[in-house]
């Protein structure tokens, strides 16, 4: 019967830290497990002082130690949540399981003291007091452990039954009386847990969608409409992380300032429509010219292209320039309006290992000055930033 219920809730939509999602909110209701494990260890204690029975006291103490034991679980899984999941190993799985087996173990004590109550005192009073707390757990646990159908099915299973054989068993008319109540606890129980089960798997679908869709607006804010690479704004970000970083571990950044030659002349010539599909060409020409992941391109204003080296040399930089250049020689677009007869591009490189507290702005004016002195030495070259000539390109620029 129980096999109908699954540990969580079946869903090929859910991520699968969406599930941990789920496993998670069973470990946040320790206050309301201590409750009810309190409630129990009450009544044992009630019962024991009623009948001076010694079989209480183990009750007891079994108990204290189920409780003592599903707390540590609790504790081991909290103190190891957080962006990622549990670091312990095992699967969302895995840990519902624990969690089953720690419910399955607190039933079958109250199961317990169900039958002993029943079958060996025949006080009314304490039957009566031990059924109405089973029903109240039933009921104040559905809503709670909904994200595990099997541990609201098995809890509910266990002492259901426990209680009703216990009733019969004992033959107190009394006790009989309650037997309908808590057959009404356990099927509502049941419809319950459809409710509940639904109400949490739909809010992390929801939750997962607006995640999804958050992730993708981020992705559209951080990315050129026109060229398809990374905007101005997402650059200045990553920039800024890289600088900070090649400070702290002493580490080379290079930088690559592009522009377009002529490009004001081309669209004059070609139109806009033909202007943003060069763009668009040159974009996809520097970003397939790098080859690392750490390697990053990005639009930085109208025909002008950056492109940041982490842990790279000059020397490095100035290849990689080189490369870009020749590979848009080598796409060939026509520009009639053009010395050269294409499109050509001029590079500024600089590199510096940066010291704590270097403005990242202070590389972009080195490898921008650079720039304006491969314009003005005659476009399509790449110059380097600290030769002579590029020193001279940067105090014009200033």
């Amino acid at each position: 019967m129980l096999n109908r219920y699954p540990l969580l809730p079946r869903s090929d939509e859910l991520w699968p830290n969406f599930r941990w999602r789920l496993v998670k909110h069973l470990y946040d209701q320790y206050r309301a497990m201590l409750e009810g494990s309190a409630a129990l260890a009450l009544v044992e204690v009630i019962c024991a002082f009623r009948t001076g029975s010694s079989v209480f006291l183990g009750l007891f103490a079994a108990v204290v130690a189920t409780t003592a034991g599903r707390y540590a679980l609790t504790i081991w899984f909290r103190r190891n949540d957080g962006p990622t999941p549990p670091r312990q190993a095992g699967t969302p799985e895995v840990w519902a399981q624990r969690f089953v087996a720690g419910i399955i173990a607190s039933s079958v004590l109250f199961g317990a003291t169900t039958l002993v109550v029943c079958l060996q005192f025949h006080d009314p009073a304490l039957q009566l007091l031990v059924f109405l707390v089973e029903a109240a757990w039933i009921a104040g646990s559905t809503q709670r452990n909904a994200a595990s159908p099997l541990a609201v099915a098995s809890q509910t299973a266990v002492i259901s039954l426990t209680a009703i054989v216990s009733a019969m068993w004992s033959g107190s008319p009394i006790v009989l009386w309650v037997v309908p109540f808590v057959v009404a606890h356990a099927l509502s129980a049941r419809s319950g847990l459809a409710f509940f089960g639904d109400l949490h798997l739909n809010t992390l679908l929801t939750e997962q969608r607006l995640e999804a869709a958050n992730a993708q607006l981020m992705e559209l804010s951080a990315t050129d409409g026109l060229t398809g690479i990374s905007n101005r704004r997402a650059f200045d970000a990553e920039f800024q992380r890289e600088v900070g970083r090649a400070a702290r571990n002493a580490d080379t950044i290079g930088l690559i300032m592009i522009d377009v030659d002529f490009f004001k002349a081309f669209n004059d010539r070609y139109g806009h429509t033909a202007g943003d599909a060069c763009l668009r060409e040159i974009a996809a020409i520097a970003e397939g010219t790098l080859h690392r992941p750490s390697d990053f391109v990005a639009r930085f204003g109208g025909e002008e292209f950056a492109v940041m080296l982490p842990g790279t040399p000059l020397e490095g930089a100035r290849d990689v320039a080189e490369r870009i250049r020749r590979a848009v020689l080598h796409a060939a677009r026509l520009h009639a309006g053009s010395p050269f007869g294409q499109v050509t591009i001029s590079l500024g490189v600089a590199s510096i290992v940066p010291k704590p507290g270097t403005k990242p702005q202070s590389l972009i004016d080195l490898a921008d000055g650079a720039l304006y002195q491969a314009k003005r030495g005659g476009r399509n070259q790449v110059c380097i930033a600290g030769a002579p000539q590029a020193v001279e390109g940067l105090r014009a620029r200033q």
